[in-house]
């Protein structure tokens, strides 16, 4: 009780009282205050992870177009190639005259190379 009367003097319990809810009301606003950060922190963070989304979902498109390009190429070298094999020739068989042909090797698989023709 004295130290409550130090520190307030001769001011009554009406004006502690009215101390205290000022304290109360302050005390709200920081947490409004902080709700608000964290809102906003929140915010940026999905806003950075759907940059995020968007960003693998180009670089998923462009290396689909990169190896829809190097089919295409691929078919084309097979139907433009050389005239001696059939198109029911064995895989084996019409790999030797495309071997030296860089679109031949930009198929990075034997097996999708053999699939392809």
């Amino acid at each position: 009780s004295s130290g409550i009367n130090a520190e307030y003097g001769d001011r009554g319990r009406d004006e502690r009282r009215d101390d205290r809810r000022e304290e109360r009301r302050d005390d709200r606003r920081s947490d409004r205050r902080d709700d608000r950060r964290d809102d906003r922190r929140e915010e940026r963070r999905e806003s950075r992870g759907d940059s995020r989304e968007r960003s693998r979902e180009r670089r998923e498109s462009k290396e689909a177009n990169k190896v829809q390009k190097i089919k295409d190429e691929f078919f084309e070298m097979l139907r433009n190639g050389n005239v001696k094999i059939k198109p029911d020739s064995p895989w084996n068989k019409k790999k030797k005259y495309f071997f030296e042909e860089d679109r031949y090797h930009a198929v990075g698989s034997s097996a999708l190379r053999e699939q392809y023709s």
